[in-house]
């Protein structure tokens, strides 16, 4: 992470944009020789990245993956009443 400058602070501010889009463009763009870009390139790209993501979570939903320390010990698309049960407030 860097810091953005006072100047950079309030130009952000007078083109509408947040702090956050600043490190957006900076961890997702383009490097130029004066900064970074987000091109039409690097947001297709995200698109893609975001569709793929989506389409993975749409699959993968319900699917449990019981460990101990740091083993996997099996794999199974569990029932609702598991999920319930699983996801329950622990008083």
């Amino acid at each position: 992470m860097f810091t953005v400058s006072d100047h950079a602070q309030i130009r952000t501010q007078q083109r509408g944009l947040k702090q956050d889009d600043v490190h957006f463009v900076c961890d997702y763009g383009t490097e130029t020789t004066n900064g970074y870009m987000l091109t039409e390139h690097d947001a297709k790209a995200l698109e893609a990245e975001a569709r793929y993501m989506l389409s993975k979570a749409e699959r993968l939903r319900g699917v449990l993956v019981p460990v101990a320390g740091d083993t996997a010990k099996t794999v199974f698309h569990s029932t609702r009443k598991q999920q319930k049960w699983l996801l329950r407030p622990q008083h």
